[in-house]
């Protein structure tokens, strides 16, 4: 198919379009998942490396037990890996930190990449089953460097 843009009457340009690849790249972006809905900031694979290398070893081991459980992790396993008691425990100290360093990594000052849903977390602190959460394209690609490192 050939297009040409015209000014005045008068060609300017012109361009051969190939209909058969402009289908196939069509074709592929609509199975393409969404991610505009995830609240987890986008990461590459090389930018989760980054982060895995700034992070002490306790949140490198619930970063990636989040990405072997799916993206979601409850309290008690959050209790286990980080060996704490109290939420304070988990957000002054390995939370604060990972934020710190997803924002260095991505240079980006409102990135977050552990989230959860204020409702889940009763004020009577009965968090058995409260969870936080990674997801969208920060989960592709954290699952992804946590496989790569398992080969």
């Amino acid at each position: 198919m050939q297009f040409e843009l015209k000014i005045d009457g008068h060609p300017m340009a012109s361009l051969d379009v190939d209909v058969a690849a402009v289908k196939a790249v069509l074709a592929h972006l609509a199975f393409v998942p969404a991610t505009n809905s995830a609240r987890s900031t986008p990461m590459t694979p090389a930018q989760v490396r980054e982060l895995l290398s700034r992070v002490d070893p306790k949140s490198v081991a619930f970063l990636t037990a989040l990405a072997k459980s799916s993206g979601e992790l409850r309290w008690p396993q959050m209790q286990e890996i980080f060996e704490i008691d109290a939420w304070n425990d988990y957000s002054r100290r390995f939370g604060k930190g990972i934020t710190r360093a997803l924002r260095f990594v991505l240079g980006d000052d409102n990135a977050k990449l552990v989230w959860w849903d204020e409702a889940d977390w009763p004020d009577d602190e009965e968090w058995s089953q409260s969870k936080v959460y990674v997801d969208g394209q920060a989960l592709q690609s954290l699952q992804e460097v946590v496989a790569s490192q398992e080969r």
